[in-house]
């Protein structure tokens, strides 16, 4: 597999992808347990969700991420995909060829 952590993930972020990320055997962190979440997922620097949690100096992470992931069959590098406003990414969009039962898309995300 290759997710194995729990993640928390904003209203935004699409369903498909979050299915894309329990299908690659991530979880959904269960809140109100002794669990603990290891990615926050966001849509946008823009998203209220990202600067709440930004401000309470958690990491949160452009759902670009688990694509490019999924693309490459390995976890690539999470560095250009933070969304703190602190980190700028080498471009200002990333492509991403995203196979699926119904062909290859290209998604271009903004980051």
């Amino acid at each position: 597999m290759l997710f194995n952590e729990a993640a928390c993930f904003s209203m935004r972020v699409p369903k498909e992808t979050i299915q894309t990320w329990l299908t690659h055997g991530g979880r959904i962190f269960p809140g109100g347990t002794s669990a603990v979440a290891s990615y926050f997922f966001a849509v946008s620097r823009e998203d209220e969700w990202t600067s709440i949690l930004c401000r309470r100096s958690v990491v949160v992470i452009h759902v670009g991420w688990i694509l490019h992931c999924v693309a490459h069959s390995f976890r690539v590098p999470v560095v250009g995909y933070i969304l703190d406003g602190m980190i700028t990414s080498h471009a200002a969009f990333l492509a991403v060829k995203y196979s699926t039962y119904h062909g290859t898309l290209l998604i271009s995300l903004l980051i």
